[in-house]
């Protein structure tokens, strides 16, 4: 019999080797998995203020390349800097496919599971973070497919899948990859 996580593994594409090739600029985040006693719940983040680019949005940990061998290189340091979970206690599940975020990243999404929501957030990059149950995530009528305004002189986004949590709106890229992951567990 196979587990959830080999079920996943199944549906997800491989963890890349190497950045794809190609000129755009590169990031790579991470989808973190964590179990409850009440089921699976996926772990967002809620960027600081401060930060220069998507401030105070949700999203998961993870950044631009910085020299990093390959996304999961990249993925697993912003992991470690951003919500003090060290590389060696992420096992990495695979990959949703590669999207283009609005400030033209070509941004890499891995899969993988924490062992536990045992976190030590950075301030100067994190706010806090919060866990969706991924059976919440599952319900499709819960989502909804919405428009938002661009920056002033800006054409508005392009309709991305929103997700609200309590008054937290999961939506953008994030919400893309939310989605997509929620998708493949269908």
């Amino acid at each position: 019999m196979t587990s959830p996580d080999e079920r996943l593994q199944q549906r997800l594409q491989p963890v890349p080797a190497a950045w794809p090739a190609g000129t755009a600029r590169r990031a790579a985040v991470l989808a973190p998995i964590v179990a409850q006693s009440s089921g699976d719940t996926l772990l967002f983040v809620v960027r600081a203020a401060s930060l220069r680019l998507h401030p105070g949005q949700i999203g998961f940990p993870g950044g631009s390349d910085a020299g990093d061998p390959d996304p999961a290189a990249c993925a697993l340091r912003e992991t470690a800097e951003e919500i003090g979970v060290p590389r060696d206690h992420v096992v990495l599940l695979g990959a949703l496919p590669q999207r283009t975020s609005s400030s033209m990243f070509a941004v890499q999404c891995l899969v993988g599971r924490l062992p536990d929501a045992q976190l030590s957030l950075q301030p100067g990059e994190v706010e806090r973070a919060f866990l969706v149950p991924l059976a919440e995530l599952a319900v499709a009528a819960r989502w909804q497919f919405l428009t938002r305004p661009g920056p002033p002189g800006r054409p508005p986004f392009p309709p991305s899948p929103h997700f609200d949590w309590h008054g937290d709106v999961i939506w953008g890229l994030t919400g893309r990859f939310a989605w997509d992951l929620v998708q493949l567990l269908a």
